[in-house]
């Protein structure tokens, strides 16, 4: 039986943390990935940005105080307003929107300067979804736009059929210690399947779209562990 892709699953996850009286998901730190890549790259101001799978919007504000108009997106209607109160707290202006990134169709053509996904894509364990939402991502891009996509890795090519398995042998929870009332609590969660990717698998599924890859470099993130962070331009 395949893995079921569940788009909603972390929304309950939010939900859950909130429940348990934590008031964010995660702190209002920037990926610091991508604070590199947007630090060393020279971007033209106001231009657009999009923040896929956005959350509490962490990396949003980061790009609007960086000058970009920013829209970020995210299937979870709780991490969304979170999102909302954050960036008036931070005095950004920032365009937040509950949607599924797997369905871009209500975004225009070629808006965008810069597409960001962390951690978007390897939740998305079904190959029909990945494809459209790639070719989202590469259609609301200008020609020269670029995605950033920091997402989990693997140093062995997984298989979608082989998620399943792997999934199952595992644990089916997971733990989120987040301060409630001055203390830390642990707040058991369960686990999403994900399906990561080597580099090469990366590149080829981006440029079997039409992006050109131009960067691909192996990252440990204190979050997802091991990561491909793949930069790659719409031609």
């Amino acid at each position: 039986m395949p893995l079921n892709y569940d788009k909603l699953a972390y929304g309950r996850r939010y939900t859950r943390v909130y429940s348990e009286g934590a008031c964010f998901w995660e702190d209002l730190v920037p990926t610091y990935a991508l604070v590199e890549f947007v630090e060393r790259e020279i971007f033209p101001k106001e231009v657009w940005a999009l923040d896929l799978g956005c959350g509490e919007g962490r990396d949003s504000i980061f790009l609007a105080k960086h000058g970009f108009n920013v829209i970020g997106i995210d299937v979870a209607p709780s991490a969304i307003h979170k999102a909302r109160v954050r960036a008036r707290r931070e005095n950004v202006e920032i365009e937040f929107i509950v949607g599924d990134v797997t369905y871009l169709d209500f975004l225009l053509d070629g808006k965008f300067s810069l597409a960001v996904d962390i951690g978007c894509l390897h939740t998305i364990v079904d190959e029909e979804c990945r494809y459209r939402y790639l070719r989202g991502v590469y259609r609301v891009l200008k020609v020269g736009g670029l995605f950033f996509s920091y997402n989990l890795g693997s140093e062995e090519k997984i298989k979608l059929e082989d998620l399943v398995g792997r999934h199952r042998s595992k644990s089916t929870v997971t733990h989120r210690i987040r301060t409630v009332d001055g203390k830390e609590k642990d707040i058991v969660l369960p686990i999403i399947p994900a399906w990561p990717k080597t580099g090469d698998q990366y590149v080829e599924e981006f440029e079997r779209i039409g992006f050109r890859v131009i960067l691909r470099e192996k990252r440990v993130d204190k979050i997802f562990g091991g990561c491909w962070m793949i930069i790659a331009r719409k031609e």
